[in-house]
C-alpha cells in the first residue's frame, strides 16, 4: 500500500514552489513556499505533467488579492500554492474523498481554503479573477460554457489535463477568449485564456 510513496520525491516548480511529501523530514526548500502534501486517494502530487503546468502558470500570473476556484481541486495541491501566494481560494470536486484529502492538506499547511463543496463549477453563483481545471478534456469540453461564465472580464481560465489530441476541440470550445499562452509537455496540454469581454 505504501510503496508509491517512494517515487513520491520533493518538487522544485517554477520560481516559488516546493512540494514536500510529508513522510519526507531532510529536504532543503531554499527559501521558496513549501506545500506539505499527502495525496491519499487524490489526484496531485505535482509530479504529474499536467499538475506541474498548472502551478508553474500559476506562479507565474497570479496578483495579490486575486480570487480564483480550482475545479477539480483533487488533493487540494493548486488550492494550497494559491492561498500561500496570498489568492482568495475557493474549491470544488465531485469526489467527496478529494474534498476530504484538500481539507486535510490545507490543515496540514496551516491554511484555509475559504469556500469548498462537493460538486461542480454550477453550484457557485460567483465569478473569479482566475479559473482553474485541471481535469480531462472531455468534462471540461462539457462544461465549457460554466467554466467561461465563472471568468470576470479580464480574468485568466487556466485548463489542464488535456491530452494532444484534444488541442483544437478545446481552442474551439474557448475561441471568444483570447489563448495568451498554449504549453506542451510529453502527450499533455496546458492552456491559458484571458476573457477580454467582447
Amino acid at each position: 500500500l505504501n510503496n508509491w510513496k517512494k517515487y513520491f520525491k520533493p518538487l522544485t516548480i517554477g520560481e516559488r514552489l516546493f512540494v514536500r511529501p510529508i513522510w519526507e523530514e531532510n529536504f532543503d526548500a531554499e527559501n521558496r513556499v513549501v506545500l506539505n502534501i499527502e495525496p491519499g486517494a487524490a489526484f496531485g502530487t505535482g509530479a504529474h505533467d499536467t499538475t506541474r503546468l498548472c502551478l508553474e502558470t500559476l506562479d507565474k500570473i497570479i496578483k495579490d488579492g486575486d480570487t480564483v476556484l480550482d475545479m477539480g481541486c483533487g488533493s487540494g495541491i493548486l488550492s494550497i500554492a494559491m492561498a500561500k501566494l496570498g489568492l482568495n481560494v475557493s474549491a470544488c470536486d465531485t469526489d467527496e474523498l478529494a474534498v476530504q484529502s484538500s481539507l486535510e492538506n490545507a490543515q496540514k499547511n496551516s491554511i484555509a481554503i475559504d469556500k469548498i463543496w462537493t460538486g461542480s463549477i454550477t453550484n457557485s453563483n460567483e465569478s473569479y479573477d482566475i479559473v482553474v481545471a485541471n481535469i480531462i478534456a472531455d468534462v471540461i469540453l462539457f462544461l465549457a460554457n460554466d467554466l467561461k461564465s465563472k471568468v470576470k472580464v479580464g480574468g485568466i481560465i487556466i485548463l489542464s489535463g488535456i491530452l494532444t489530441k484534444y488541442k483544437n476541440r478545446i481552442i474551439n470550445a474557448f475561441s471568444e477568449f483570447e489563448l495568451i499562452e498554449n504549453l506542451t509537455q510529453n502527450e499533455w496540454e496546458s492552456f491559458v485564456f484571458k476573457n477580454q469581454g467582447k
